[in-house]
């Protein structure tokens, strides 16, 4: 049996990992071959028009960091990801993990465009208004330039919107 190929971008927040669950009960360990895909970037400088626009998120105004924290940080979030695949592969999953650096929509699809997907899964914001305006989505980006089949999830009511 040929085990489906299952791309699963991560930016390891508590909203992008609630797709594990559904993926867990959607593919057996038989079923499926998962590669985690961490993908991160250096935060930019963002300064909001006006700060009090309640719909922009409080990370949206103003963000910077050291080479040092920003090192600090990939190494963090590089463990979080092999510690993700690691509890996966207990259960028995065949798991591959990678992390890429840069803009998500554009790693995102160069994964999928490079690799040899069945299925790309990931939950998203599923923001609305104004933060969409301005923060975009992820998801629907890479919707509009991906050719494999895409299972999207929104958060769980009453998740908090973490960038």
């Amino acid at each position: 049996m040929t085990r489906r190929r299952v791309l699963i971008p991560l930016n390891i927040s508590e909203i992008s990992s609630e797709i594990l669950p559904v993926v867990r009960k959607l593919f057996t360990v038989d079923d499926a071959a998962l590669t985690l895909l961490g993908v991160t970037q250096r935060p930019k400088s963002y300064v909001a028009a006006d700060a009090g626009v309640s719909e922009i998120p409080h990370a949206a105004y103003t963000v910077s960091c050291t080479e040092e924290e920003w090192r600090a940080f990939r190494q963090k979030f590089e463990v979080e990801l092999k510690h993700l695949g690691h509890a996966l592969r207990e259960e028995g999953y065949q798991v591959n993990t990678m992390v890429r650096l840069g803009d998500p929509v554009e790693q995102i699809v160069a994964a999928v465009e490079q690799g040899d997907y069945d299925l790309l899964a990931m939950a998203t914001r599923g923001r609305t208004g104004l933060t969409r305006l301005v923060l975009g989505s992820v998801a629907e980006s890479v919707l509009r330039q991906v050719t494999i089949p895409m299972l999207l999830i929104r958060p769980a009511p009453g998740k908090e919107d973490q960038p």
